[in-house]
């Protein structure tokens, strides 16, 4: 059992490096295109979403990354005009960060190459299978958010401790 454990956690963690590295090429290329970092991808897409802007805190949040980052990485595209700022009524701490007009044909092409990119890798599958895939993602990605932050736990995986397969947790 032990080297089944080893094998699925080796199988989950290379692949979802593999996708990381891919995604973040993708991005970088686009991005690129407009003379921007790829990181930045993720602003465009949350920000055309949510067409009446978020604070930094929000879009900190929806994106993943830390405060520091967007403070920064929003400097930067204001400055190139992409982005504004609309003051809020509590000053600083509600000022909303909006896509300029520039800024929204920007996130139009980052959505079509979005499009693009899903219609081509995950075509393939059926509603039910996408469905079904969509699931267990976000169980897996909520677990390993609520680990990330406890720490692991004291016990063994039920797997090791008690020689059988455990019907949860399982990556």
């Amino acid at each position: 059992m032990e080297g089944n454990m080893l094998n699925r956690f080796e199988k989950f963690v290379y692949n979802i490096t593999e996708i990381d590295l891919y995604w973040h090429r993708l991005a970088a290329n686009v991005m690129k295109e407009h003379g921007l970092k790829g990181n930045y991808v993720v602003y465009f897409t949350m920000l055309h979403k949510f067409s009446d802007g978020l604070t930094a805190l929000e879009l900190s949040k929806t994106c993943g990354r830390d405060k520091a980052d967007i403070s920064r990485d929003v400097a930067a595209l204001v400055a190139k005009g992409l982005m504004k700022r609309i003051q809020g009524v509590n000053a600083k701490y509600r000022t909303r960060i909006l896509l300029t007009e520039e800024g929204r044909k920007v996130a139009d092409t980052v959505i079509k190459r979005a499009e693009t990119a899903v219609f081509h890798v995950g075509g393939h599958l059926d509603d039910e299978e996408r469905e079904t895939f969509y699931k267990v993602l976000d169980q897996i990605t909520d677990n390993m958010r609520t680990l990330s932050q406890s720490g692991f736990p004291a016990v063994e995986a039920p797997e090791m401790a008690h020689g059988k397969a455990s019907e949860e947790g399982r990556a």
